[in-house]
């Protein structure tokens, strides 16, 4: 028999605390009334609209395990929760503190928040046995050191903050080892009268943003020329730390692999680029090196090394998904009239048919099911508030994102008629 369990990706866009008359909970900026109250407004009626929305949604992807971008703080989640039929039912938990400053703004107390968190929901179903946040890249990461290839030339890149070398995610990445339900088991892979477990990393890497200071020049076609080489440069200067926090993603994810390489991983969150870019590519090891003879190390051979990793790559489920389908209407975000997929699942090869492999590595023990993309509030703004012309004093919709769920099937020891490998 084989048993499912169903993960999701749902970005809350800017989930702050209500704000009324004795109380402003703002996210980044007090001036713009990054918030969702303003005077005259009834109490809550924005936050609880969004918060409705939010629990609806949540009740559509029918998961057991959710990871949930841009939550400022733990007490908005618990007010989705409590409004779903999921209240009293799961666990949560927050990547981090919340950060925020002690303000008053207009003679009101208020609180501004300054970095949003990723938070992880689990079905009380689970058990939930590990879960860690993880501020700085691992120790083995070490992007500055000295390259030197073949033919001589030598690399050395420096990425610095305010200084120091670069050695944190921009926002924590959350790693969680979570037990599957009861009737988990009995399942291939899993040693008899041991319970069935996941390792699960939840990440939202740097956007697209870019990151760059005015230029000082006077003249318009001056100023025009150099604003747009900044802006360029601001552009790089954003894609090498999204690429830099991939790697180190990766390296998570690889270590965690190498040292318990039975146990399934998925790497699920906002990526903030699309399927086949390479920063979604060092993320999860999605195209694998080639190995030639020149790769032998030591006693292991080519084969082995094209078999482990084979093992140790992640795989797409929109790629899984979509070799199964001719229409592909996927996708998690617009912006400037373009459709892309910033969201995603990633999934460990024991997952993954061995044909897809092209026969590398170990036998599945499941698959990807189906892949549930909830999306249509970019399109129809009558499922959002984007009609309202409150959003240029609020900036803010319910959110910015689809949401994804996506099945996971994980075979039973003496399945019969598995999958051809």
């Amino acid at each position: 028999m084989t048993h499912r369990f169903n993960v999701g990706s749902f970005n809350v866009r800017n989930l702050v605390p209500p704000s009324s008359s004795k109380r402003y909970h703002f996210f980044y900026d007090a001036d713009r009334k990054n918030c969702y109250w303003d005077e005259g407004d009834a109490e809550n009626s924005y936050y609880q609209r969004k918060i409705n929305w939010l629990a609806r949604q949540l009740e559509r992807m029918n998961c057991d395990i959710v990871c949930f971008q841009e939550v400022f703080d733990l007490s908005a989640l618990e007010d989705v929760i409590n409004a779903s039929r999921y209240a009293g039912s799961v666990t949560l938990y927050l990547a981090g503190d919340p950060e925020f400053t002690e303000t008053e703004y207009e003679g009101v107390p208020a609180k501004i928040y300054t970095q949003p968190r990723i938070a992880l929901m689990v079905s009380n179903e689970c058990k939930l046995v590990e879960v860690s946040t993880l501020e700085t890249f691992p120790d083995i990461f070490d992007l500055s050191r000295t390259v030197k290839e073949k033919n001589g030339r030598q690399w050395q890149l420096e990425l610095r903050e305010n200084g120091e070398y670069m050695n944190l995610f921009n926002r924590p990445v959350l790693k969680a080892r979570i037990k599957l339900p009861k009737r988990f088991s009995n399942m291939l892979g899993v040693a008899k009268n041991k319970s069935a477990k996941i390792t699960l990393f939840s990440a939202h890497l740097k956007s697209k943003r870019p990151i760059y200071s005015w230029p000082d020049s006077r003249e318009m076609n001056i100023y025009a020329r150099d604003y747009l080489q900044e802006y360029a440069l601001g552009q790089a200067r954003a894609l090498l730390l999204r690429a830099v926090e991939s790697a180190a993603l990766r390296s998570y994810a690889l270590d965690e692999l190498a040292r318990n390489p039975q146990q399934p991983l998925l790497v699920v969150g906002d990526l903030n680029d699309g399927p086949r870019s390479i920063t979604t590519d060092i993320a999860g090891g999605l195209s694998q090196p080639r190995i030639g003879l020149s790769g032998k190390k030591d006693r292991l051979s080519y084969t082995m090394l094209d078999d482990l990793s084979a093992d140790m790559a992640l795989y797409s489920s929109y790629h899984l998904q979509t070799r199964r389908t001719h229409r592909d209407v996927y996708f998690t975000h617009i912006y400037d009239g373009f459709h892309d997929s910033l969201d995603h699942v990633l999934v460990s090869s024991h997952f993954v048919p061995k044909w897809l492999r092209d026969g590398h590595g170990r036998d599945s023990i499941g698959k990807v099911g189906t892949l549930r993309v909830f999306n249509d509030h970019l399109l129809n703004s009558e499922l959002d508030d984007l009609h309202s012309k409150k959003v240029g004093k609020f900036f803010h919709t319910r959110s910015d994102h689809g949401q994804l769920s996506v099945r996971i099937d994980w075979f039973e020891r003496g399945q019969k008629n598995l999958p051809v490998e």
